[in-house]
């Protein structure tokens, strides 16, 4: 609620006071960029979809491990998702042991956009195997190459989240310099 009524301030008054931390949701808020959100379970993600049309924002999941339960919903919706990472278990025990590993494909025939993700950058050497683990489940290789490289692409998050996280920072050092100066 304060992002948003910081964006109106400052679109109605473009001298306003410039809040740095706000400043970087502005084209979140104006549905320039996605927000990019970390959920797994499938009643969460399903909260968090409804949530985001609520507030006319563009949502990227990120994590995703139960959206192939829900992947026809996620597909009417447009929601993209980064799935990964592939080479894990499952959440429960009552969840088939390869549900991760074909979650990719399910999405797939779903429609859902997706790419395939590791859980962090320290671990980008294995993207490799995460993707090989989907074409083993039902990916085809092709897919699965697809879906670390131009599908990631496509989901557009590197640039959603380099363009907020560098709006963020050339606020604060246009801020801090301008402290300096006074």
């Amino acid at each position: 609620a304060a992002a948003r009524r910081y964006h109106e301030r400052r679109s109605a008054d473009p001298a306003a006071k410039v809040e740095p931390r706000l400043e970087a949701l502005r084209p979140v808020i104006a549905g320039e960029l996605p927000v990019l959100i970390a959920m797994n379970g499938a009643q969460e993600i399903v909260e968090v979809v409804e949530w985001c049309r609520e507030q006319k924002l563009r949502l990227i999941l990120r994590g995703a491990r139960e959206s192939w339960k829900i992947a026809d919903y996620l597909a009417e919706r447009k929601v993209p998702v980064l799935f990964g990472p592939v080479m894990s278990v499952p959440r429960g025990d009552r969840e088939p042991w390869d549900s991760i590993y074909a979650a990719p494909a399910r999405l797939r025939d779903a429609g859902v956009r997706f790419a395939i993700q590791t859980n962090d950058a320290s671990n980008a050497r294995i993207l490799p195997f995460e993707a090989a683990m989907a074409a083993a489940h039902g990916l085809t290789p092709g897919e699965a190459l697809r879906a670390v490289t131009l599908s990631a692409a496509a989901v557009s998050v590197l640039t959603a989240v380099v363009s907020v996280y560098t709006r963020a920072m050339v606020y604060a050092a246009s801020s801090a310099s301008r402290r300096r100066r006074a």
